[in-house]
């Protein structure tokens, strides 16, 4: 299946030209992820390539973007009754009162209703990390539901992938 885009023909980063002539780079380069990144990289990318084309809903809501428990049980709800089949970057959320990156979940069990990753094994995929621009690159990826960040709007429209926008801070609204 492959890439819509061919990162390389764009050099080594993507650059998004911006109003008075800046810039946003938004690509991190291959070669400066660790062996675990590159695994995880890897295993994401294999999944979408046995995807049907424009089959998948990435959900991914950056590093400080995580839900409560019962928040997540609805997406996870939402996610089994509509039967699409999805990517979600799912985050645990920082300790109360602090402002830090989300961790990753050692057990999905803790936070999602009982039986739901089984049931939905065949059609859903969990990570923790996402390389967002490899993603969205990617012909399997038909939809993004986004925390509307400045990159991920670009980096959405860039690769033609339509956005559902969940803004979960006040800079975004």
């Amino acid at each position: 299946m492959g890439k819509k885009s061919d990162p390389s023909c764009i050099s080594k980063k993507f650059i998004y030209p911006f109003q008075n002539h800046m810039t946003i780079p938004s690509f991190i380069e291959p070669e400066h992820e660790t062996n675990k990144k590159a695994q995880e990289r890897s295993d994401i990318i294999g999944w979408l390539d046995n995807q049907p084309r424009s089959s998948v809903i990435f959900l991914c809501f950056e590093n400080r973007g995580s839900f409560k428990k019962d928040e997540v049980s609805e997406i996870a709800r939402a996610l089994q009754n509509c039967g699409f089949r999805f990517l979600w970057s799912l985050l645990k959320p920082s300790p109360e009162g602090l402002m830090m990156s989300s961790s990753d979940y050692s057990d999905l069990s803790e936070i999602l209703p009982e039986g739901f990753v089984e049931r939905m094994a065949t059609i859903g995929k969990f990570i923790e990390w996402a390389l967002q621009t490899d993603i969205l690159a990617h012909e399997a990826i038909g939809g993004f539901v986004s925390h509307c960040r400045w990159n991920s709007i670009l980096e959405s429209i860039y690769f033609g992938v339509p956005i559902a926008t969940w803004p979960l801070y006040a800079d975004k609204c």
